[in-house]
């Protein structure tokens, strides 16, 4: 053995790689994500009116009609008097026309139960994934968490819509990762959606490389190779995928330059820092997770921390990114946590990991 070899550098970045075993899942009764489904629809429900709170609705379902009634997609903007006609794009196309279905269907009741619909199945598949780590009780916490953190941004917009997709595909992932194994090709038509859906779609490419990396530290050595083949070529795929659009390459540098938006986005309440001057729902679960992190002696494989410290970065730069820091954060950490707290669940049958 070399000098390397034994140097105490390698033997931190051995211990820091280490990825231990995914814990097993449970079955989970279809009651519990059925319940998830039910209780969002009818906390909403009584809500309604508030997703019409917003409005970027009206045009994104004035866009959808306008799309319907031409049967092509815009290419300049022919809606605002100080850019008519300047080159513009409809990216979320698809979430405009859906939105704008809606609207003809059932007038904007229509629209909002597009909505509610949409996000009470994302939380469905999201309380499944906690359920079969953490148990009912456990999976409850984590839909309520969830929930403070998404409040304020339940609208009828495209972003909402994007949120099934997000929450199918990070489950997706996490899920190869922990196998180890390349994700299924049958994961690619959720990016063709996500993407012409909303520009959040880069974020599910920007996960792809980071689960790779979880799969590769999981596999056993002779696998390795074999693996990192595996996501290389199902990043590739999924690039493709999102390029299905009916503006191509187009949609994507319209989703890059959103992030490019620099000053420009300083007058626009959503793109501001997350307020710490009154507590908030970032503030408590910040400051929760720091304490439970302490309490219970967590850790978190790297992989696992790296990116629920970016999904943290995202949160307080724009707290636009709250929702994502919820939905995606869950996915990410269900694991993790049902870990520290040494079972699967939270009144089933205890397993403490080797």
């Amino acid at each position: 053995m070399s000098s390397f070899d034994r140097s105490p550098v390698l033997a931190v970045l051995r211990e820091l790689a280490r990825t231990p075993p995914a814990l097993p899942r449970r079955p989970v009764p279809f009651a519990v994500p059925l319940a998830a489904f039910v209780a969002v629809a009818a906390v909403l429900a009584g809500w309604a009116p508030r997703l019409l709170g917003d409005p970027d609705t009206l045009w994104h379902v004035r866009f959808g009609l306008s799309i319907l009634d031409s049967g092509r997609l815009p290419q300049v903007d022919s809606w605002s008097w100080t850019m008519a006609g300047a080159p513009w794009i409809a990216k979320e196309w698809l979430s405009q026309v859906l939105f704008a279905l809606a609207f003809r269907l059932a007038g904007w009741s229509g629209v909002v139960i597009l909505a509610i619909a949409t996000l009470a199945a994302a939380m469905a598949v999201l309380t499944h994934e906690a359920a079969a780590r953490l148990g009912a009780i456990g999976a409850a916490v984590v839909f309520y968490v969830v929930g403070m953190l998404i409040a304020g941004h339940v609208l009828a917009r495209p972003h909402l819509l994007a949120w099934l997709p997000m929450v199918v595909w990070t489950v997706a992932l996490t899920r190869a990762a922990e196998a180890p194994r390349a994700p299924s090709a049958l994961l690619l038509p959720v990016m063709v959606i996500w993407a012409n859906l909303h520009g959040s779609f880069l974020l599910g490419l920007a996960l792809v490389p980071v689960f790779a990396v979880e799969a590769v530290l999981r596999g056993e050595p002779a696998a390795r190779r074999r693996l990192a083949f595996g996501w290389t070529a199902f990043l590739a795929a999924s690039l493709t995928a999102s390029l299905i659009h009916p503006y191509g390459l187009d949609a994507l540098r319209a989703a890059v330059s959103v992030l490019r938006l620099g000053a420009g986005t300083a007058s626009i309440g959503e793109w501001a820092p997350t307020d710490f001057s009154t507590i908030g729902p970032m503030e408590m679960i910040l400051l929760g997770g720091i304490a439970a992190l302490g309490w219970f002696g967590a850790r978190l494989a790297p992989v696992r921390l790296a990116t629920a410290l970016g999904l943290a970065h995202m949160a307080l730069a724009h707290m636009r990114h709250l929702p994502v820091f919820g939905l995606v954060g869950a996915v990410v950490l269900v694991e993790p946590v049902a870990r520290a707290l040494g079972a699967t669940g939270l009144g089933l049958r205890s397993w403490r990991p080797p």
